[in-house]
């Protein structure tokens, strides 16, 4: 470490104050630890001084003060929070997802975007599929996933999916109901995807039709069989968990282990379709936290714990099937709508520049930080409760999680944090 270098913490730091301890989080990957009061004050005046990290340490009254100091200094940089001049900044590894289609074969009761019938007709020609797709790449994201509605109801899917490979070199991922995988389109798939999501919320043809429909379940161990035949391996099952589904997550991972899938659970959002089936879809989080909390100690908690590190812009962008940009995929709302695709040049200065900053929706998802929250902001613990803010943002509106009681989960992280309930 070079002790002559200034010193800095970095944009993605987070903090939380209690008493004379200090929560320091990275908002990129979850990764926090404490420290008193004090210390971080001295951190703090170093920084406002621009003083380097060798300065610090002669202003510190003996050796024993001097050798913390440099032990702290080094777990700080080891979580991403601090860094020298001379450390490199690194780029997020970015997914860009990008719904090619709103139309639909099926009509799944929880549908988040409430897909169009498959007679409707699509908004992007294929020339400005690719166009976009040019930008995207141009970008040099991690990964690139296409989306809808259901990707094979287009009958140019194939030939956007087979240009993305030849004109980028990362991680392609398609996202399907699995039901269109055929004989006459299983090799290309399995050519030119590297992995393959596929939305399937039950265990079996029950629970399965309850909610994507009669025939679905065994369609898609069918899609499965044939895509591993061609060489694609690389495949994950998703379920979102309902009122229908909470109870089948050990089946759910059995089920991955017979099928040699990855399985992948997600919490359901009243958005799109789900909206109106809320009622019948929705979970009850409070029973949910109570048995997740009520099974662990304040060591084990501490251990699962992470910051809120929602990755919208930073390591996520969504493009709708209108070309429209937005943060994610469940931010899909006019009120965080960063701009459509044609109104800007490149990904890469919308980035660099900070562009993204001058939207309308920026301000939108920044007002739903747990920091910022009007809900929240004053919470010692806000930074543990959310991993998405798409919580908060249905929170704001009154809906799902605004049933939701704090005050039990409150006290636990309170605990297991800091030691103690406020």
């Amino acid at each position: 470490m070079q002790v002559e270098e200034k010193y800095q913490f970095k944009s993605n730091l987070r903090t939380l104050k209690h008493g004379n301890q200090v929560v320091i989080g990275n908002r990129d990957d979850g990764k926090w630890m404490k420290i008193s009061k004090q210390c971080f004050d001295i951190l703090n005046m170093g920084v406002d001084h621009q003083a380097t990290f060798a300065d610090l340490l002669q202003a510190l009254a003996d050796d024993e003060d001097r050798a913390y100091f440099k032990k702290l200094f080094t777990k700080l940089r080891a979580i991403g929070v601090i860094r020298l001049q001379s450390d490199e900044e690194k780029v997020p590894a970015r997914a860009i997802d990008f719904a090619v289609t709103h139309r639909c074969n099926l009509n799944c009761t929880h549908c988040c975007v409430a897909a169009s019938s498959i007679a409707g007709k699509e908004f992007l020609q294929t020339e400005e599929i690719l166009g976009i797709l040019d930008k995207i790449i141009a970008l040099h994201p991690a990964q690139i996933n296409f989306t809808g509605g259901e990707v094979l109801v287009r009958e140019d899917f194939l030939d956007i999916l087979k240009y993305g490979r030849e004109h980028y070199q990362g991680i392609i991922g398609v996202m399907t109901n699995a039901t269109l995988i055929e004989e006459v389109n299983v090799i290309a798939l399995a050519k030119y995807a590297d992995s393959i999501d596929i939305s399937i919320d039950g265990v079996d043809e029950e629970t399965c039709s309850k909610i994507r429909g009669e025939g679905v379940f065994q369609k898609v161990v069918d899609s499965i069989r044939l895509l591993q035949e061609n060489g694609l391996d690389k495949i994950s099952l998703s379920m979102v968990i309902t009122s229908d589904t909470q109870h089948l997550r050990e089946e759910f991972d059995h089920l991955n282990e017979q099928l040699g899938t990855k399985g992948v659970t997600r919490i359901f959002s009243p958005i799109g379709r789900g909206r109106i089936n809320k009622s019948q879809l929705e979970v009850n989080l409070d029973s949910d936290f109570k048995s997740d909390m009520g099974q662990l100690n304040n060591n084990e908690i501490l251990h699962n714990l992470k910051t809120c590190h929602c990755g919208a812009i930073q390591k996520t962008l969504y493009i709708n099937y209108k070309g429209n940009v937005y943060p994610c995929g469940l931010l899909e709302k006019e009120e965080y709508r960063l701009c459509h695709v044609n109104d800007i040049e490149d990904f890469e200065s919308f980035y660099s520049q900070k562009c993204y900053q001058d939207c309308g929706g920026y301000q939108s998802l920044m007002n739903i930080q747990p920091e910022n929250f009007n809900k929240c902001a004053d919470c010692d613990v806000n930074l543990f409760c959310w991993n998405c803010v798409h919580f908060l943002d249905l929170l704001k509106k009154g809906d799902h999680v605004a049933e939701f009681d704090c005050s039990e989960q409150k006290r636990e992280l309170q605990q297991a944090v800091w030691g103690s309930h406020t």
